[in-house]
């Protein structure tokens, strides 16, 4: 999905008893975001929680994520977002690229999800980017084609994937 940004995007306002961080750059940091992303992702399907050390090193390895990129919601100090970014299509379409966005179950519908798209699509249009682009799993419990609509989004490409059945 992408958003096309025309020029300036208005900051987004950030909800109410939510602490935002801007970059992991510190072990804990990572830990708390790490355990955000286990938190928000489990049981859905396809997702397999990967070992702290193991998502580390698979974010260090891509060429296009920076930890400065990375954003975690706090409530009461406790991690309970995250929004990943990267430059994954900066070079191709000058556009941001959401790599990553989850909201702990508990915390779902409090705007979360919202502030964090309208904080990217914001901070993508003053790094000039021409829009922000987001893949979605379209068969989620979350909703998140929907999330993505109201937002602005709309669909940019649509891949497929045949499984085999057994």
């Amino acid at each position: 999905m992408r958003i096309d940004h025309t020029g300036p995007v208005a900051a987004a306002k950030v909800p109410a008893d939510i602490v935002v961080r801007r970059g992991a750059f510190d072990d804990a940091s990572r830990r708390a975001a790490h355990g955000v992303l286990i938190a928000s992702f489990r049981g859905q399907f396809g997702f397999v929680p990967r070992p702290h050390e193991v998502w580390i090193e698979e974010r260090e390895a891509r060429a296009t994520f920076d930890w400065s990129q990375l954003t975690v919601l706090e409530v009461n100090r406790r991690a309970v977002a995250i929004r990943a970014c990267s430059d994954e299509y900066v070079e191709t379409e000058n556009c941001g690229y959401i790599d990553m966005l989850g909201v702990v179950e508990r915390f779902r519908g409090r705007g979360l999800a919202t502030f964090l798209l309208h904080d990217a699509f914001a901070l993508d249009a003053a790094a000039g980017r021409t829009g922000t682009i987001v893949h979605v799993d379209t068969n989620t419990p979350t909703h998140a084609l929907r999330l993505y609509h109201s937002a602005g989004m709309t669909t940019s490409t649509a891949p497929r994937r045949t499984l085999p059945v057994t």
